[in-house]
């Protein structure tokens, strides 16, 4: 009868969480101008600005989208669910493309390097996307101006 009284208790296995890895990116909009900002997933981040880019287009086409294998199916007003989503900064610039990705240490890391990213001219910027000269160098640079 004691045996009856005595629970056996498992214990899940301890998974310790896995750290985000924070990446910094830049996007180009169909006009050639280059947007910054940072995410711990790429794609995702990705397709969320896509849909505030193309945003006026679901609406009008009432279809519903697929990114990465995920449906988003149209609300009951013919946008996307996931509209809103994307940076302000993007609406109506569509299609975009990712042209540069580097990976930071944490968030304050990435948002640092954001930050630094968004202080450099056009053509500096342009410079990082091609591959003519490397972040670090650009960093470096920008700190004896």
């Amino acid at each position: 009868m004691a045996a009856d009284r005595i629970r056996i208790m498992t214990a899940e296995p301890f998974e310790p969480k896995l750290k985000s890895c924070w990446t910094v990116y830049i996007i180009r909009c169909v006009d050639g101008s280059l947007y910054t900002g940072i995410t711990t997933d790429v794609q995702r981040r990705l397709g969320e600005h896509c849909i505030t880019a193309v945003g006026t287009v679901v609406a009008k086409c009432g279809r519903s989208l697929s990114i990465k294998g995920k449906h988003i199916e149209d609300d009951k007003h013919g946008r996307g669910g996931k509209r809103g989503r994307g940076a302000k900064a993007l609406r109506g610039k569509g299609p975009l493309k990712l042209v540069f990705t580097t990976v930071a240490a944490n968030r304050s890391a990435a948002l640092k390097t954001e930050y630094r990213i968004k202080q450099l001219s056009k053509l500096q910027k342009e410079k990082l996307v091609v591959g003519e000269i490397s972040l670090a160098e650009l960093l470096c640079e920008t700190e004896s101006e």
